[in-house]
């Protein structure tokens, strides 16, 4: 895998939540854009609910939603 040497991952190794926070708010604009693609097979598992509320909260947060 190749990553450019400024990403930060993520150390499962964090002490705290604080820390973690810290980490994703410094990954400012010039983070490589995100795409997130849901895949579901069964029928009746709440598809429709949880990503009408992904999309709510992205869209909250000034994301592009389509």
């Amino acid at each position: 895998m190749n990553a450019p040497e400024s990403a930060k991952l993520y150390d499962p190794g964090l002490e705290s939540t604080g820390e973690r926070a810290d980490l994703l708010a410094s990954s400012g604009d010039d983070a490589p854009k995100t795409q997130i693609i849901a895949i579901y097979g069964k029928g009746g598992i709440g598809k429709s609910f949880t990503l009408a509320n992904l999309s709510y909260m992205m869209a909250q947060q000034g994301k592009k939603v389509c």
